[in-house]
């Protein structure tokens, strides 16, 4: 079940990459996992945080540079399992649904970012 989208502080996309780069993220989860987080954080930043944001698969697939599906996929349940992102989606013909949380892990280290 995906929680509902979460109030965001003030340059939440920014203290949150650097806080994913601080804790060598991308060597835990792999950058391809890391690559979609990234993208789906920025994109709420521009959305200015008014709720998740949407993509279609192919999308996120064309735009990362994912050529296999299989690539793609394993990319994202990466990012689902670590914690780091939320994903809703219903199959490859609908858009699905985005946002980034930081796992409660890494919780006090965010804080530290101020």
């Amino acid at each position: 079940m995906t929680p509902s989208y979460p109030k965001r502080e003030s340059h939440f996309a920014h203290k949150t990459f650097r806080l994913m780069h601080k804790t060598c993220v991308a060597a835990e989860i792999g950058r391809d996992a890391f690559c979609i987080i990234a993208v789906v954080l920025h994109t709420e930043d521009a959305a200015r945080y008014k709720g998740p944001v949407s993509f279609f698969n192919s999308q996120l697939m064309e735009t990362l540079g994912f050529t296999r599906w299989a690539t793609f996929n394993k990319a994202r349940k990466a990012a689902i399992d670590s914690g780091w992102l939320q994903y809703k989606g219903s199959g490859t013909r609908s858009v699905g649904k985005y946002f980034v949380t930081v796992p409660s892990d890494y919780r006090g280290k965010f804080n530290d970012e101020s």
